[in-house]
């Protein structure tokens, strides 16, 4: 596999999905993923993705996005209710800003050859 397909299959892996794996977890362990841990994902989720992009919109959006789910988190955890699926429009932004992020990444690391991680004596293979 060439190395700059290799930059961009371990940048979706590590930033991508790993992060996800809280919500593959509570589900595995409990058969539900609750509201709170929903907007608590998708609050840090979304910031990350947006502070690790080369775009300032990118990172604008997320900031706000991230700051809503953030908001709900504490209003669930305060006890109060909500009249909307709020798991549908997290699972809703986290896939949006991952496709996004994927069209990025992929014009950063296959494109322009930009490495994610630099290893000493990697080769094409």
């Amino acid at each position: 596999m060439k190395n700059n397909w290799q930059q961009f299959l371990f940048c979706i892996i590590v930033q991508l999905l790993l992060p996800l794996l809280p919500l593959l977890i509570e589900k595995s362990l409990t058969q539900v993923i609750s509201s709170e841990t929903w907007t608590l994902i998708a609050g840090m989720y979304i910031i990350a993705i947006g502070v690790s992009s080369n775009n300032l919109p990118m990172l604008g959006a997320s900031i706000v996005v991230s700051m809503f789910f953030m908001a709900v988190f504490g209003f669930i955890k305060a006890g109060n209710t909500i009249t909307f699926d709020i798991n549908i429009w997290a699972l809703i932004s986290v896939v949006s800003f991952m496709i996004i992020h994927i069209i990025e990444r992929y014009k950063r690391h296959i494109i322009g050859d930009e490495f994610f991680v630099k290893i000493n004596n990697m080769h094409d293979v």
